[in-house]
């Protein structure tokens, strides 16, 4: 029978909503629907009384389709919306006690971080190469170290979850290793630029050196 006037059909809403199928080659649109149906099932299965294997399964492919729409959006340099989606998963995670995935989500993000201070550090050597005025590159030293800073507390939060998973048995020596040999490593790399950093303020406020004269090993590279 036809429909009475003003009945609208309900076929973009309630389960056929998920039906629209995927868009090829919008990776971002597919994921977010992925995201969208994974929180739909997550909400239906909260009305069971006991938690089952499938809520977890639920939570940890939530969790990989975040982290992997995290991974999209640093490729295309957008890291702000990169890191949203990288909280995103690391909550996820967080509900079914992976500590593993959140330990690497945190590494992942530290990584993103040092890699924009030591880009930014590069910076140093083509200001002074073109002598250009102080504020110009020690603009970039501050946003350098603004950035390395970002990356310890990705860094110190994978360290944190470390200890979460050692209790649980859940990680392995190599994965342990290498948190803490990239926390090091990027206080090794914040400590150069520091040094870098008092070496060209001792230069302005003294008068320019002659840096032939003035080899050092706080060049970053």
């Amino acid at each position: 029978p036809d429909k009475p006037n003003g009945d609208v059909s309900s076929s973009s809403g309630g389960i056929f909503k998920y039906l629209g199928g995927p868009k090829p080659g919008d990776a971002e649109y597919n994921l977010c629907s992925a995201i969208h149906c994974y929180g739909a099932a997550k909400g239906a299965m909260f009305t069971f009384p006991v938690r089952s294997a499938e809520f977890s399964t639920i939570l940890k492919k939530r969790g990989w389709a975040f982290n992997e729409l995290g991974r999209i959006r640093l490729e295309s340099k957008n890291l702000s919306r990169a890191e949203i989606a990288f909280a995103d998963a690391i909550c996820a995670f967080q509900e079914v006690s992976d500590h593993t995935n959140v330990i690497l989500i945190n590494c992942n993000l530290a990584h993103g971080r040092r890699a924009l201070a030591e880009k930014l550090a590069s910076k140093i050597e083509e200001f002074q190469m073109y002598d250009l005025p102080e504020g110009s590159y020690m603009q970039s030293v501050k946003s350098a170290k603004s950035e390395y800073f970002q990356a310890i507390n990705y860094y110190t939060a994978a360290k944190r979850q470390l200890k979460y998973a050692i209790a649980d048995n859940e990680v392995d020596k190599s994965l342990y290793n290498e948190v803490y040999t990239q926390y090091a490593h990027t206080h090794l790399r914040l400590g150069m630029l520091l040094a870098r950093e008092s070496f060209l303020t001792g230069s302005y406020e003294g008068g320019l050196v002659d840096e032939s004269s003035n080899r050092t090993v706080l060049e970053i590279s």
